[in-house]
């Protein structure tokens, strides 16, 4: 035995039961004993249920350290029912020697409930009728550091952490939960770490086959909004229901006490609070996937939580559940504490701060998972803000943020998607008018010479169709995009707007022009570029304007440098330049003008063909072979009228 009173390591003694007429139990008792100078500290473990009742023991032989000596008074420090720990202080005599002058030397009295075919042999009745049991040491004694049940709890702990991810995240609630309960039940602690958890492995398993069919049957219901809310309720409910099962099964089948079950269902609450958040919060991403897909948004209404009162109540809850279930702990073992026993203190102390770290520790890790799966949530909303306002910045206007939670995050989507349609509206007004004041000016162009308002409308189309085929062409697939080709079609009929600037003797001038008046007609190019980027520089360089101008200023340019005004070279002459050079001659070839009549499609092509390489870029005279069919639908919709 250690001198000064400090604890040994915990011994971990095997016993046999003999009772005194001759009944022996075969089951095996294992005491679990921490020794100080002065007392004794006991564990009883008999394989199946902590012993719950108090009865008097006879001294045996000493075991190791143990010495058996006499017994002036002794007398128990704790309610071994409620606790499942039996503190046994005593005073003995040795040779005669008693009081202040013995040698204070521990002595093991225990406690046991024992049962032969399920009847009580010696119970609360017979404490005090002189029945006695005795026990005697059979075995070696082993050392160890933690009790019976911790080291089961661990070797559960152990396997599971061997497990896949997805099955210690199925397992954890159980294994928790088993765990607190035998740190605040005596009662369940009675029973072996399996047992627990296949006991609430079985209900929370039969809620789970429950949860899955009222899901199936739609008690969720349709609208999103009440959707999370049903959800949480639904989970947080099974998980008290599972709580309450276990609580009357053990009171029925153990005749545990109504407190135990009690510690059970705060014990259901806690987890159930932190799941249910967890799975509502999994639901929300399930609805944001859902509603991005179908644009079922939300009606975010003003009647919401705010998210820091959210946070607080979580918070609060937190730290109350958390509270409950140490004081639940430490009220397990107050019994355990003494004023008068600062040495023993240290070893029962040094106990509960491990459990309440357990604890501790669990509820960090169920808010660590709270925080992680809200932080999902927040970047998913934020990635779709994000993403649909650089789309928005990109000119983008039909993204939308889906708007999939009534708070401030639903808010913050409804007014960017309300932001967002305010400026298509803008957008889309502001391109009509645009288009109107193009065609407008187009139309006063073609009034001043013998051309009709229906040429700008087939030759806007001819290059439109000439762009749409060669986007497949190597050489124009980086240029010709969707936006090119739209802003191509729209600034086309601003091609000869330069001849607002030359005088009607030569615009309506029925036969050929002199030198001198074909050297003034040249000059449109240069009044349409000219006009255009004039305009850009009052309303800002943009890609219309940009792409316009080069029209108005190239589409008289031919592919071997004999075109006008500049005499440009093949791909010196920019791409929207090449394409209305061919719309527009075609154009003129089908018209009737007043100095010559209209040449049939095929007249135009072979006309056309003939320019491959000399008039026109080669590529776009195979374009036009390509789409030639769309030619001459355009020119028979759009017919100049009679």
């Amino acid at each position: 035995m250690g001198q000064g009173g400090r604890p040994q390591d915990a011994l971990l003694l095997s016993f046999t039961v003999e009772y005194k007429e001759d009944t022996k139990i075969s089951s095996t008792i294992y005491l679990l004993a921490c020794f100080t100078q002065y007392s004794v500290i006991i564990f009883l473990h008999d394989g199946i249920e902590w012993i719950n009742r108090v009865c008097r023991m006879e001294p045996f032989a000493g075991v190791g350290d143990v010495v058996v000596c006499g017994v002036e008074h002794c007398y128990v420090v704790g309610n071994l029912k409620e606790t499942g720990i039996l503190l046994i202080e005593c005073q003995q005599s040795i040779n005669g020697v008693s009081g202040a002058d013995a040698a204070p030397l521990p002595v093991l009295h225990v406690a046991l409930k024992l049962s032969v075919e399920g009847k009580d042999v010696i119970g609360l009745p017979d404490l005090w009728r002189g029945r006695y049991v005795q026990l005697r040491v059979e075995g070696a004694q082993t050392r160890l550091l933690m009790p019976v049940e911790q080291l089961e709890e661990r070797a559960i702990l152990t396997a599971i952490a061997k497990s896949s991810v997805s099955e210690f995240q199925a397992q954890t609630p159980v294994v928790i939960i088993s765990i607190y309960s035998a740190r605040v039940c005596p009662f369940l602690a009675e029973l072996f770490i399996g047992q627990r958890v296949l006991l609430f492995a079985v209900a929370f398993g039969i809620s789970l086959v429950l949860r899955q069919w009222l899901i199936r049957l739609g008690v969720l219901g349709e609208d999103y909004l009440l959707r999370v809310k049903r959800q949480a309720a639904l989970d947080y409910g099974l998980f008290v229901m599972s709580g309450v099962g276990v609580a009357m099964y053990n009171l029925y089948a153990y005749d545990f006490p109504t407190g135990s079950g009690l510690k059970v269902i705060v014990g259901a609450l806690t987890l159930g609070f932190y799941t249910a958040i967890d799975l509502g919060l999994e639901t929300e991403r399930t609805i944001n996937t859902e509603i991005s897909k179908t644009e079922r948004d939300i009606n975010v209404s003003g009647d919401f939580v705010k998210l820091t009162t959210k946070i607080i109540m979580i918070a609060t809850l937190s730290m109350f559940f958390m509270m409950i279930v140490i004081f639940l702990i430490i009220s397990r073992n107050h019994n355990l504490f003494s004023s008068e026993g600062d040495i023993l203190n240290q070893s029962f102390t040094r106990k509960v701060l491990i459990e309440i770290i357990f604890v501790i520790l669990v509820f960090i890790v169920e808010n660590i998972n709270l925080i992680v799966s809200h932080s999902k949530n927040l970047s998913l909303f934020f990635e779709s803000e994000n993403k649909v306002l650089l789309a928005v910045a990109n000119g983008d206007l039909t993204q939308r943020v889906a708007v999939s939670t009534n708070d401030e995050f639903g808010v913050i989507a409804t007014y960017s998607n309300k932001m967002i349609e305010k400026l298509r509206q803008r957008t889309e007004e502001l391109q009509k008018t645009r288009d109107v004041t193009i065609l407008s000016l187009a139309g006063l162009a073609e009034t001043r010479d013998n051309d009709t308002g229906i040429h700008i409308l087939r030759t806007q189309r001819y290059v439109r169709a000439l762009a749409m085929c060669l986007r497949h062409n190597p050489k124009f697939s980086d240029y010709l995009v969707d936006e090119v080709i739209e802003i191509l079609y729209k600034s086309a009929p601003l091609h000869d707007i330069g001849k607002v600037g030359i005088r009607d003797a030569i615009l309506l001038k029925p036969g050929k022009l002199t030198n001198e008046e074909f050297q003034e007609m040249k000059m449109h190019t240069v009044y349409g570029r000219d006009a255009l980027l004039n305009a850009a520089k009052t309303l800002g360089s943009n890609s219309f304007l940009d792409i316009a101008a080069e029209i108005a200023y190239c589409h008289h340019e031919k592919w071997d440098g004999s075109g006008y005004p500049e005499g440009l070279v093949g791909e010196r002459i920019h791409v929207p330049g090449r394409l209305m050079a061919l719309a527009d001659v075609y154009d003129a070839l089908i018209t009737k003008r007043v100095y010559k009549d209209a040449f049939s499609h095929e007249v135009a092509r072979e006309i056309i063909l003939k320019g491959r390489g000399s008039h026109f870029d080669p590529d776009v005279v195979d374009a036009f072979l390509v789409i030639e069919h769309e030619f001459v639908a355009i020119a028979d919709e759009f017919k100049d009228e009679l």
